[in-house]
């Protein structure tokens, strides 16, 4: 699979990427919670199986949300993060990701994320499924995005966008 490292130029086409309150946080939450309720928004924290083989070694999948009413197209895009949290446990993590999950979840253009931890090491991975290089870049700029970086220890971050779609819906 080939990837690139993001180099942030607004090139991308718009395909109807949001702008103003429909990306604020607490509106962000609403839009999953009803997902959630209606069974469009699926939580999984069974044994995913499998890794994830970065070029760090395996992260190991423990939780997977996927807006089922999604349909990934084209112009889907796959954006990894990769990182260690300044202050947190692993359990302290899972536990704390549980709100900024559904923030993300209920952003517009969102398809679905899997979370990965890399065993032993402190490091995290996010593998996310955005409708378009806007929505992705919608994402970038909005509060949890910022939050996440802030709690990530200084220089750990490395950021992926994958140029072919590479589902992270179950199979």
């Amino acid at each position: 699979m080939s990837s690139v490292r993001i180099v942030m130029a607004d090139t991308a086409k718009n395909h109807g990427a949001p702008k103003g309150f429909r990306t604020w946080a607490p509106i962000c939450l609403a839009a999953a919670l009803v997902r959630l309720c209606s069974g469009r928004l699926r939580i999984f924290r069974r044994d995913l199986g499998g890794d994830l083989v970065t070029d760090e070694g395996p992260f190991r999948p423990f939780r997977q949300i996927v807006d089922t009413g999604a349909v990934p197209t084209e112009d889907s895009c796959v954006f990894s993060v990769r990182f260690r949290f300044a202050r947190l446990t692993e359990m302290q993590n899972r536990r704390a990701s549980i709100m900024p999950m559904l923030i993300i979840a209920g952003t517009p253009g969102f398809c679905g994320k899997t979370y990965a931890s890399h065993p032993g090491s402190g490091r995290w991975m996010g593998l996310y499924e955005w409708a378009s290089p806007a929505h992705l870049e919608a994402y970038r700029r909005s509060w949890v995005y910022r939050m996440m970086n802030r709690r990530a220890a200084a220089g750990s971050l490395v950021e992926t966008r994958h140029d072919a779609a590479v589902p992270v819906s179950p199979a």
